[in-house]
């Protein structure tokens, strides 16, 4: 009887033990008319996580920090994917918790050029009707 509650208290603290991971999430930035979608393969560091990891389908990872506790900061140290780059100029923390994931925003390199290309026709088209509107008052 006491081995079955040895091995009954030793499995109810391994599962509460594997529960209480953090999740997080690597994705794609949201655009208008554009669904934000996980990215896989993404190597993430974090501060004071002893291993690298990597993202799975779906841009998901999972891991867990012993000593920490809800509510405590976490900064990611290294974001890297090949084509890829961070939406923000800073590295992003978060509050370790087991309910809320974690999210890390990127951007691809593709999105970026054509983004550029989208702001760069915009103003040319705004200088252009700022221009023939100059030119038209002029004229007259």
């Amino acid at each position: 009887m006491k081995r079955f509650l040895w091995i009954t208290l030793c499995l109810c603290v391994t599962l509460t033990t594997l529960a209480q991971k953090q999740k997080g999430l690597v994705r794609t930035i949201e655009r208008p008319g554009q669904k934000s979608a996980g990215i896989s393969g993404v190597t993430v560091k974090i501060n004071e996580y002893p291993n690298v990891l990597v993202s799975g389908k779906g841009g998901k990872f999972t891991f867990s920090i012993p000593g920490k506790k809800p509510g405590d900061r976490c900064q990611v140290t290294r974001v890297e994917k090949k084509g890829y780059t961070l939406a923000e100029d800073k590295l992003p923390s978060f509050a370790y918790s087991f309910n809320t994931p974690a999210e890390i925003v990127m951007v691809s390199n593709k999105q970026v050029q054509q983004e550029e290309k989208r702001i760069r026709d915009n103003a040319t088209k705004k200088a252009e009707q700022i221009f023939n509107q100059k030119k038209s008052d002029l004229e007259r």
